[in-house]
């Protein structure tokens, strides 16, 4: 197949360049003839130039082949210019930027490949530009509550002792939330650049979840919610304290949206290129159950495994 392939290419620039001698022959002739009727004209005979066809040959030539030379050097260019075109775009932030080459299949391959890039870039773009203005959200909310507070407690001397101690307690917890949303951003930052990738072992996840729900236990004994674990046990090379932090998080966020009495759906399950865990919570806010489901793929050829996927019902 792909010797075909080969002989149909090179046959292909075969044919290209003997259309391109017969051009050029065509028109030196059509330039010679043309010179010499000039010639002609103007009152010139064999006998007075006698050298005037080989210096119309010459003329013509010169002529045609740098004309043609011209031609066919922007033909191979043209594609690659369109690419720079591109990427250029691309290194000033304007990710919609797409190609659409013409000619053989590699080059359309490659359009298709850069589009794909572009697409890819486009949507990580979308994601971070989406990621600072939540986080900027939250990172703004409890520094508010921290100012606020702290205020009424020193413009207020009159506080009970019940008062001054619950102003406390929330101040505490809004900077307990603040040292959260800061480590949230330092993992972020070691994923991009790798950092916390690198330390990649096999862990059972079944085992990690019922940790977790054991460290949050008065968080949801607290809201009287009633926890059901149905998983097997399933088994991952993972980053483990990435993926205790995503858990972490993802039953945190659950029970926080639980309404107090309500059951608390955690399910474990090994599919056949895929972990499939499920986290699923009742609250008045959706007025129907949420459902997490991340996907943890199993790539034999890759060194680390981290989720890829998630939908939301």
């Amino acid at each position: 197949m792909r010797s075909k392939r080969k002989f149909r290419n090179n046959f292909e620039l075969i044919v290209f360049f003997v259309l391109v001698v017969f051009v050029i022959l065509v028109l030196t002739m059509a330039l010679i003839m043309t010179g010499m009727k000039v010639l002609e004209m103007m009152g010139y005979t064999e006998s007075q130039f006698t050298h005037a066809p080989v210096l119309v040959f010459s003329v013509a030539t010169i002529i045609v082949g740098s004309t043609v030379a011209a031609i066919v050097s922007h033909i191979p260019l043209a594609p690659l210019q369109e690419v720079i075109a591109a990427t250029k775009r691309f290194a000033k932030g304007d990710f919609s930027a797409r190609i659409n080459l013409k000619g053989p299949k590699e080059l359309k391959q490659l359009s298709d490949s850069f589009n794909e890039m572009g697409k890819a870039l486009g949507s990580i773009e979308l994601l971070r530009n989406d990621f600072v203005n939540n986080f900027s959200h939250e990172f703004k909310t409890p520094i508010v509550s921290i100012r606020g507070f702290a205020k009424m407690l020193r413009d207020n001397p009159d506080l009970t002792d019940a008062e001054k101690q619950e102003y406390l307690e929330i101040i505490i917890n809004e900077s307990e939330r603040l040292s959260e949303l800061s480590s949230s951003v330092l993992n972020l930052s070691q994923v991009e650049t790798q950092t916390v990738l690198k330390d990649i072992k096999r862990v059972n996840i079944t085992e990690q979840m019922r940790l977790i729900l054991v460290l949050l236990e008065k968080r949801w004994q607290d809201k009287n919610l009633d926890i059901h674990l149905e998983a097997e046990e399933v088994e991952a090379e993972v980053n483990e304290e990435l993926m205790q932090q995503v858990f972490i998080n993802l039953i945190d966020n659950a029970i926080k949206f639980s309404d107090r009495g309500t059951e608390l759906k955690l399910e474990i399950f090994e599919g056949i290129q895929e972990i499939k865990i499920s986290i699923t919570n009742e609250g008045k806010q959706s007025q129907k159950k949420i459902n997490v489901v991340y996907l943890i793929s199993f790539i034999k050829e890759m060194d680390l495994m981290l989720p890829k996927e998630m939908a939301s019902d």
